[in-house]
């Protein structure tokens, strides 16, 4: 598509929206977002057919060939894939003409993404909101959920935490491979209370806010800052201070 061939997808929405298969709505999502025409059938019934046709080629390719995200997953490590190559004329005009029928009579899967393509909620894991006594050394750690692919990280000292990671791409709470989502945080300080929220996104950029909770790590929170006479001095750096020999000037409180 990048390349200016015009590309084309139709699909299914039970496909798009099987828990077992988080992978398939985390492609889909990827496509649109990507500006390829992608649509899903609207009638009642479920076709379970693999072609893709080359159009200026007249050739017809049917097949097994299921997308997978790593090696070790279904389709790279455990079935046997197989395609079937077909430079009939007969057949491209007649698979042609089902194709177009396709593209036409079902619909685009943008209407439907506000009912389907939210991730759903999920639950925190750790630390727990209000803990008490939590190590310096902590890991942010919850259920993803389903669909959700990617994620921004919120975290900090206001109840309002600023965003301390975006687009981190952890994927989904498979039913599969059940691994919780973690972020390792930087050394925390003392006796000290922190905040934190997280926004899981599909591929296709559509959002779903978490709550924001907190906890507190343990021992005796540091001493603020000292000022007035005898405190140390502030350095402030000026706009010219990147430039060789430039001068640096200091303000004393």
């Amino acid at each position: 598509m990048q390349r200016g061939i015009p590309v084309r997808l139709i699909s299914d929405t039970f496909e798009y929206r099987d828990p077992d298969r988080q992978w398939v709505s985390c492609n889909m999502d990827k496509l649109w977002a990507a500006g390829v025409p992608l649509r899903v059938r609207a009638h009642a019934g479920l076709n379970h057919q693999k072609l893709v046709m080359f159009y200026s080629q007249a050739l017809s390719v049917f097949g097994s060939s299921n997308w997978t995200d790593a090696v070790g997953e279904p389709a790279a490590g455990a079935q046997l894939l197989h395609d079937q190559e077909l430079d009939l004329p007969v057949v491209h005009r007649s698979l042609r003409a089902q194709v177009e029928q396709h593209a036409v009579r079902s619909a685009r899967l943008r209407r439907s993404r506000s009912r389907r393509c939210r991730p759903t909620s999920r639950s925190r894991v750790s630390p727990a909101d209000g803990a008490v006594g939590a190590p310096l050394s902590v890991a942010l750690t919850w259920d993803g959920g389903l669909w959700a692919h990617v994620y921004d990280i919120y975290f900090g000292t206001d109840p309002n935490p600023p965003l301390f990671a975006a687009n981190v791409r952890l994927g989904p709470n498979d039913p599969d491979q059940p691994v919780f989502q973690k972020v390792i945080l930087p050394l925390l300080q003392h006796g000290t209370t922190y905040y934190w929220r997280v926004v899981s996104k599909t591929m296709a950029g559509v959002s779903a806010k978490g709550p924001t909770v907190s906890f507190t790590t343990g021992g005796t929170p540091p001493p603020p800052p000292a000022y007035g006479p005898g405190a140390s001095t502030i350095v402030m750096w000026t706009a010219t201070d990147v430039a060789p020999g430039a001068h640096r000037r200091q303000l004393a409180e």
